[in-house]
């Protein structure tokens, strides 16, 4: 039998789990324990070698000996790439003489997970006059840390839009974005001037809405409301209005009042509202919308809202009406909802009715990923004349700290008003489940309905699997499968002329993937099959199979952003034969900023979808491009900001093209005034004769005996002021102005020829800002409060002294910061001839003298460590005994600390308390 090699050095980390947020620092300490009888000195694996405050290159543990030491990391994408991440050190004996514990580890795990952004090309969409669609560039950011899974999903679409993408579930690697190319059509083709609200959601696999963006998209003879703010007047501070006027092509003006309100008042009493109001003073068009509006009161548990009302219920709520809330208590609450399916709250406009929506919803939450809900719902919809009644619900369960279980199920009953036939029943069903483990991820989203069910996603099969495992620290490996078959029926008294036919389709992917980072890059590699299906326009079922490949490469510091993403293929089956197989095709994103300026950029060569051959019936080339630069910056301290971004749009298939451009400017005036000017022009061309209409395919819209050119421009402009008043703080706000720079001879004030130190991350109370290339971040917070600021230490900066700021006025501080570097040491007992062990000296004073005369000072631990960071500079370091029975041998050290330099000491010591009398005898 083999002996069992017993382990000489072992160690661990304090805490097994830390919790960590974006962009912040966390630490965790390692212990040291040497079991063995003789001293060893041990170094760590080179790729092991992360973080702020690192451990030494070399360690030496004498026998019998336990050491602690301290280790701080940076919450960034270097260190995260997953949600639970594992952060281990690998020791070793430099002479390969002692057994060493294999590893040790710590978990990181991260908080406030979710960074994804969901933006467009542009903040409104018109339509196009003659062919009544548009064309949406829907972008989607990940600016987090960690590969983010989601799936689209488009809520408040009111009947007579349809809004056609690829909404599968998709993961964005973290730095990078991705392109989806929509199609906005009003299906009704009416003479009504279109314009509709659309909201587009990212949901997580336990079905949590990530982040959404709203988009309006409307005809440009609207009669309603005509623009949206580029920067949205609702991320402003509460309690503000603002009053605005428009012009449209000089020959349509409005008058826009927005408001905001948020108080708490005495006694628990809450109230918030909201205000959108459009005054049209137009000569053919005189009168007043008012829509986006709304009083929400709640007090002690109990509240009410009165106005508009948008919320998604597995059913979209879109509509005017009261919605009544009570909290059962701190984590279940139930709500009551009466609607008229009308966005607008007033119109002197459209006053005709769409039907009305009751319904009644319970809530759990107790965490992200533990929460219930239960909706019964009914519609009656005058559009399409039919009645909707549904029953649905979710329940997601934490099974431990990683990983969580969620089902979802629906029913629902559907019939035709005044009709005879049977009403339609309708079931959906769902379950996920997600790991987040060490070493090994998995997540499985999977969802069934019938053709017939009431809710958002009816005549659906899809099943999303995804397994990941990682190599490394930085490396993994991954695989997935994907099967969508989408194929919804419409119970209206239109019968399905409502559905395009592009929903019925489906597609099936298997993945393989490989992802790495290296310093400030990260690479990640996708190869897959792509199957599809689709009926087609005459009823037959068109199909293609693809061999593809995605490789996504990004790039991150402190100062710039840069993806890229190519997804190349090879098609081997067309059954459309629009283009006839085999082809290659490719779509491919780029995207770069920095603090002023960035760039995007989409291209797409040849058919990427089968819904793509719907589009190129007489120009079988299928091409487009879309890019265009964008700028953000400030001026006059930060009083001036301006916003700007210009985007160029080439559909080869239809030979059109559309250009953009929108500016916003905001001046921060005295007494909380600021006053915006927003510009717009957008052109657009098509000289081709068909144009895909997704109900039928390609339709001719113009003449087919000459070429015609269509030209359409649309020009905006608006001017506005906003107030800020009240608050909940009755004292007001005060902006507090904060100045970093070098303190090159540690005066602790500015000399002309000390440098500023530009992006240093600063944080007040969880808020965080980079200064400027004059060192300069300025944040605004209640008057006569005290704030502690805090720097983020990622480039060795150090702070001279803390920093508290009381804010009873506008103030403007200069702070001196230092580069250190670590100075580290010891004390080492020298043993007198008849010791019985060394003493304690943990709490022993370190003093550090600069050449300036300036004093630092640090404890030692229970092991006589210390560690030190300081600014360069020649030391005088010493040991404060006074009073204490310790004889220092050598009481002062010299030493000169430099960068990236880390310097060790040790002091030696005797124990002089004990008294020992030795008598001799002969």
């Amino acid at each position: 039998m083999k002996a069992q090699t017993s382990i000489g050095i072992s160690y661990g980390f304090k805490l097994d789990t830390v919790a960590v947020n974006s962009g912040e620092t966390f630490t965790n300490v390692l212990w040291i324990e040497n079991t063995s009888n003789s001293p060893v000195t041990l170094v760590q694996s080179e790729l092991q070698k992360i973080g702020l405050l690192k451990l030494p290159d070399s360690i030496t543990i004498g026998a019998g000996q336990k050491k602690w030491f301290p280790l701080k990391y940076m919450a960034d994408r270097l260190t995260i790439h997953k949600n639970l991440q594992d952060i281990y050190i690998q020791l070793k004996d430099s002479r390969n003489k002692i057994t060493v514990q294999p590893s040790a580890s710590f978990y990181a795990q991260l908080e406030n997970i979710q960074s994804l952004v969901i933006d467009t090309d542009q903040q409104e969409v018109y339509l196009n006059q003659v062919t009544n669609q548009a064309r949406v560039m829907v972008r989607i950011f990940n600016n987090g840390l960690i590969p983010i899974n989601f799936r689209l999903e488009l809520v408040e679409i009111p009947d007579g839009l349809d809004f056609i993408g690829e909404r599968t579930s998709m993961t964005i690697e973290p730095g990078s974005q991705e392109t989806i190319p929509f199609i906005a059509k009003n299906k009704l083709n009416n003479r009504t001037p279109a314009d509709f609200a659309v909201t587009i959601r990212a949901l997580d696999v336990s079905g949590n809405v990530i982040t959404l963006k709203r988009l309006r998209i409307m005809s440009v003879s609207s009669d309603r409301r005509l623009s949206l703010n580029q920067t949205p007047f609702y991320q402003n501070r509460p309690n503000t209005v603002a009053l605005r006027y428009m012009s449209v092509d000089n020959s349509l003006s409005m008058y826009q009042f927005q408001g905001n309100g948020k108080y708490d008042l005495a006694n628990d009493h809450h109230l918030n509202y909201q205000l959108n109001v459009d005054y049209f003073n137009n000569p053919n068009q005189k009168g007043v919308n008012i829509y986006d509006s709304f009083i929400d009161y709640s007090h002690k548990g109990v509240g009410i809202k009165a106005g508009n009302i948008y919320e998604s219920l597995d059913f979209n709520l879109n509509g005017r009406g009261v919605k009544g809330t009570v909290n059962i208590d701190d984590k279940r609450s139930l709500s009551v909802y009466g609607i008229e399916n009308d966005y607008l709250l007033f119109s002197d406009f459209n006053s005709a009715s769409q039907g009305n929506t009751f319904a009644v919803s319970f809530k759990e939450n107790n965490a992200v990923s533990d929460n219930k809900s239960l909706v019964l719902l009914h519609n009656s919809n005058l559009l399409t004349k039919s009645n909707t009644t549904l029953l649905s619900g979710t329940n997601n369960i934490s099974l431990d700290d990683r990983q969580n279980i969620g089902l979802e199920a629906g029913y629902s009953v559907q019939d035709l008003k005044g009709n005879d036939s049977q009403p339609k029943n309708g079931g959906a069903f769902g379950v996920n489940y997600n790991l987040n483990g060490k070493r090994f991820n998995f997540y499985s989203n999977n969802y069934y309905s019938t053709p017939y069910y009431g809710g958002l996603r009816k005549g659906l099969l899809q099943l999303e699997n995804k397994a990941l495992m990682n190599l490394g620290q930085y490396e993994n490996i991954s695989a997935r499968f994907n099967l969508m078959n989408n194929k919804p029926k419409e119970l209206s008294s239109l019968n399905n002329s409502l559905l395009p036919v592009t929903n019925n389709y489906g597609n099936t992917t298997y993945e393989l993937g490989y992802g790495n980072r290296i310093g400030q890059w990260s690479i990640n590699i996708r190869p897959y099959y792509f199957g599809q299906h689709m009926e087609a326009p005459a009823s037959d079922t068109w199909r293609s199979s693809s061999i593809r490949s995605k490789f996504n490469i990004n790039y991150n510091n402190a100062n710039h952003d840069f993806s890229f993403e190519a997804d190349n293929g090879y098609t081997f089956q067309n059954t459309s034969q629009i283009p006839p197989a085999p082809f290659f095709s490719s779509r491919m994103t780029a995207n770069y900023r920095n603090r002023i300026l960035g760039f995007t950029g989409f291209a797409q060569f040849n058919s990427y979808y089968l819904s793509d051959a719907l589009a190129v019936s007489s120009n079988p080339k299928y091409y487009i491009y879309s890019f265009g630069p964008n700028t953000s910056f400030a001026l006059l301290k930060q009083s001036v900001v301006v916003n700007a971004n210009a985007m160029y749009n080439y559909f080869g298939f239809n030979r059109s093209e559309n250009y953009s451009f929108t500016s916003n400017v905001r001046w921060r005036i005295k007494g909380d005034w600021t006053l915006s000017a927003d510009i717009f022009y957008g052109l657009n061309m098509r000289k081709a004769a068909n144009e895909y209409n997704p109900a039928v395919g390609p339709e001719t819209q113009l003449s087919n005996t000459r070429e015609n050119v269509y030209r359409f421009d649309n020009k905006q402009f608006r001017i506005g002021i906003e107030k800020r008043f009240g608050g909940n703080d009755k004292n007001g706000d005060k902006k507090m102005e904060l100045i970093y720079f070098e303190d090159l001879n540690g005066n602790g004030y500015r000399d002309n020829s000390e440098p500023f130190a530009p992006d240093i991350l600063v944080k007040v109370e969880g808020l965080a800002a980079i200064t400027n290339s004059k060192g300069a971040v300025v944040f605004t917070g209640a008057q006569n409060k005290l704030y502690a600021v805090s720097i983020v230490n990622n480039k060795n900066w150090s702070l001279e002294q803390t920093t508290e700021v009381y804010l009873n006025k506008n103030v403007k501080l200069e702070i001196p910061l230092v580069k250190t570097e670590r100075l580290t040491g010891r004390l080492a007992y020298i043993a007198d001839k008849y010791n019985d062990g060394a003493p304690s000296i943990a709490g022993l004073r370190i003093k550090a003298i600069a050449e300036n005369g300036k004093t630092f000072s640090t404890l030692t631990n229970e092991d006589g460590m210390f560690n030190f960071y300081l600014p360069e500079s020649k030391y005088i370091v010493s040991v404060d005994t006074e009073g204490m029975p310790y004889s220092i041998l050598n009481p002062n050290e010299s030493v000169e600390v430099k960068r990236s330099q880390v310097t060790d000491l040790e002091f030696k010591y005797k124990y002089t308390q004990r008294k020992v009398e030795v008598t001799k005898f002969n």
